[in-house]
């Protein structure tokens, strides 16, 4: 499927669903903050009519250029696959993201600090190194500084400066400690910074409350 028949799916599906509205492949939970939360439809494939449909969290304050899945769930099942001509389709999906979505992804009436909790509780049964620098900046923004600092120390062991992406992160790591050490306003404003960029690559900005 192209992506402007998964934003018509994804119209059909919010009519019934106010907490969310379609853009693209996905469904975006509103309001949204600093903290992304949906539901986006992936072909299994070139030229095919199944899809996948995960429910993820994306912290916005980590720098990215595209979506990142890096906390989501597939629903329906790790192989699960969704068909374009099921029966029902619009009906089961609803129940899905009810069912499924909904208790991975939190209230959308949940404040942003209830979010913060719960993306450390994520984290803290992974161990890679999205999952620390996520950690660690989320750290950051409920005013937890030695535990972030901690948290960005045991990131910077586990990388290695030969990967070029490791290696980003290792430089934005780097910069938020030295920032955290002179200020923590100074961080949180870095944060503010890269959540703004996030937010224009994803063509997001709009959405922001």
């Amino acid at each position: 499927m192209k992506k402007k028949e998964y934003t018509a799916l994804g119209r059909k599906i919010s009519c019934e669903l106010r907490d969310f509205i379609a853009r693209d492949d996905m469904l975006i939970m509103v309001p949204m903050r600093q903290t992304l939360r949906g539901v986006c439809f992936e072909n299994t494939g070139p030229e095919t009519e199944q899809f996948y449909m995960w429910a993820f969290l994306m912290p916005l304050y980590i720098p990215f250029e595209y979506i990142s899945l890096n906390f989501g769930k597939r629903l329906g099942g790790g192989s699960h696959t969704w068909v374009t001509d099921r029966p029902n389709l619009i009906s089961d999906i609803i129940k899905a993201i009810r069912y499924e979505a909904l208790p991975f992804l939190g209230s959308p009436s949940c404040n942003e600090k209830e979010i913060d909790r719960y993306i450390l509780k994520l984290t803290s049964r992974l161990s890679n190194q999205n999952a620390l620098e996520v950690a660690a900046y989320t750290l950051i923004r409920i005013g937890e500084y030695e535990d972030a600092l901690k948290k960005i120390d045991d990131l910077l062991l586990t990388l290695d400066r030969e990967v070029e992406w490791e290696q980003k992160i290792e430089n934005r790591a780097l910069f938020i400690k030295t920032e955290l050490l002179n200020s923590p306003a100074n961080a949180m404003k870095q944060m503010a910074v890269w959540t703004e960029q996030t937010l224009h690559n994803l063509d997001l900005i709009s959405l922001v409350q």
